[in-house]
């Protein structure tokens, strides 16, 4: 078969498994063309744009000012295309009595401040706090909604997605927080502000630490970029694929 063209996806490991997904269905519709994606989070994925590495970057969080900055040096602009809308929990040990946090709580407990879960109504025991890579969406995303100008504290323990749930689930004073749809009867996820996060308060923003998830490109994206990026919002190809991956749709 000959090629006729390629797309690569780089990017945020919340998006992968349905991209990766649609990306196969792509090129069951697109006869010769070879679309590939990789992780590497989200900061990864833009600056592969940017530097003209990859085609699309799969990002789990606002884009950053920084990375259009880094762009308009290099003459280029990114444009944003926005797929989905995911929540950020903040999850415990299934044990702990702790049902519901304040940003604020959060704020506090992320950059140290509190730092025994007796103040926050729990058991005379000190928190374990774990987090993610900064270089990852859940990281920025968590950092803009909770932390915004707080630093987080340094005895924080830095693990991906899975080895931070498995933390969490074996440690009964550890807190972390994952995405919507990587939760698993393995952790409990607590409410924020009263709100849990289901499709619907996602969905309409009543839950408080909703994000987009999108891929970005350079502006006015063209041949298989394009078509890639429009089959990933028709409703019946990669909208169908994000809502299975437990997201919320755009369309």
């Amino acid at each position: 078969m000959t090629t006729v063209g390629s797309v690569h996806i780089r990017g945020s490991a919340t998006l992968m498994a349905p991209v990766q997904a649609a990306a196969e269905g792509f090129m069951g519709e697109q006869r010769g063309l070879i679309a590939t994606v990789s992780g590497g989070g989200t900061g990864r994925g833009i600056r592969s744009v940017i530097d003209g590495t990859a085609d699309l970057a799969m990002s789990s969080a606002e884009l950053d000012g920084g990375d259009r900055k880094k762009a308009a040096r290099q003459g280029k602009e990114l444009a944003v295309h926005l797929l989905a809308h995911d929540a950020i929990l903040p999850c415990v040990h299934p044990d702990n009595p702790v049902r519901d946090l304040s940003i604020e709580q959060l704020r506090s407990v992320y950059s140290g401040e509190t730092t025994n879960w007796r103040e926050l109504g729990g058991h005379d025991a000190p928190i374990a706090v774990t987090s993610y890579d900064p270089l990852s969406g859940t990281y920025e995303a968590w950092h803009a909604l909770v932390l915004r100008d707080e630093s987080i504290t340094p005895k924080a323990t830095i693990l991906e997605t899975s080895a931070l749930r498995a933390r969490v689930a074996k440690d009964p004073n550890a807190i972390g927080y994952i995405a919507h749809t990587f939760l698993d009867a393995s952790v409990r996820a607590v409410s924020v502000e009263g709100k849990a996060a289901t499709a619907e308060t996602i969905r309409s923003s009543a839950y408080p630490l909703r994000r987009p998830l999108s891929l970005v490109s350079l502006k006015a994206p063209s041949g298989a970029v394009q078509r890639f990026v429009a089959y990933m919002l028709d409703p019946a190809k990669g909208q169908r694929l994000l809502a299975a991956a437990g997201n919320v749709p755009v369309t």
